[in-house]
């Protein structure tokens, strides 16, 4: 049988796997410390005992980006996740979720994303991909096309669709 405070914990630190799931991209230790103690979800101590926990669990990944660390969600993270979310109480889900969106819109004005291209040749252009955020270059992405029209439809959908691009290619390059 479980006890109150090893159920208690379970529930937080499935809270965090479900903040994880929901946001889709890495955020630093100040990003997620900000998130959680401002909703209450738990205090300050206890968010970093169980941000170790889970990394050392596996659930979690603490990478380094050119100057700051982030953490991204595993996918033994989502497994568990997936495997023991329905002992979520469902208003502390409505809870995190509405409140991932908020941060989302407000983390996506602070965010810069730039595309432009140039034409090398008649032939030949490069199209440069860019995402900033607080001065933080997250990518910089340059490709080779062909043409000017590929060059202009790769900046219209990169700039629709940046956060989603970002995503995958961390995705992709990170075998989840």
């Amino acid at each position: 049988m479980f006890t109150k405070d090893s159920k208690d914990k379970a529930e937080k630190k499935l809270v965090l796997l479900h903040f994880f799931i929901q946001i889709d991209y890495p955020l630093t230790n100040a990003e997620i410390t900000d998130f959680v103690v401002s909703l209450d979800l738990m205090d300050y101590f206890t968010l970093q005992q169980y941000l170790g926990e889970l990394v050392d669990g596996g659930m979690l990944e603490y990478s380094k980006s050119e100057s700051d660390f982030f953490y991204l969600i595993t996918a033994k993270g989502k497994d568990s996740l997936e495997y023991f979310e329905n002992r979520l109480p469902e208003g502390l889900v409505s809870l995190i979720d509405k409140n991932v969106s908020d941060y989302k819109k407000q983390r996506s004005i602070k965010s810069k994303i730039s595309c432009r291209h140039s034409k090398l040749s008649d032939s030949e252009y490069i199209v440069e991909l860019r995402i900033m955020e607080n001065e933080l270059m997250l990518m910089n992405l340059e490709l080779n096309v062909v043409s000017n029209k590929q060059a202009k439809e790769i900046c219209s959908r990169f700039k629709n669709s940046s956060t989603e691009v970002y995503s995958a290619i961390i995705k992709m390059l990170t075998g989840e």
